[in-house]
């Protein structure tokens, strides 16, 4: 959905109702209870679109490669230690079947 951050001719990230939060849907947490997220989401707004223009209006075509290995280098250590959260909390990924994995 980042196309649509920077061109409306493109989808925006659907922005799901706070109903539908798994805390409230299944743990009945009051909506009032979510006031941070939902402060959260009014803040998020325009971040990845400001984030794009950083790259695309301040980054040379020379530097965008390096800046892009940056990136990547930084989602890899995100993922590696939001999965080390999740094994400490006792989550485990659901095991796939090769030809679920595979499609």
């Amino acid at each position: 959905h980042d196309r649509g951050e920077l061109d409306p001719a493109y989808p925006t990230r659907p922005q799901p109702s706070l109903t539908d939060h798994p805390l409230h849907r299944h743990y009945n947490l009051p909506l009032e209870c979510l006031a941070l997220t939902r402060v959260h989401r009014q803040a998020e707004q325009g971040h990845r679109a400001n984030a794009w223009r950083v790259i695309l209006d301040h980054v040379g075509p020379l530097k965008r490669r390096t800046v892009l290995n940056a990136m990547e280098e930084a989602l890899d250590a995100w993922l590696i230690y939001r999965d080390a959260v999740a094994e400490a909390c006792g989550l485990t990924r659901p095991v796939m079947s090769a030809r679920v994995a595979s499609a």
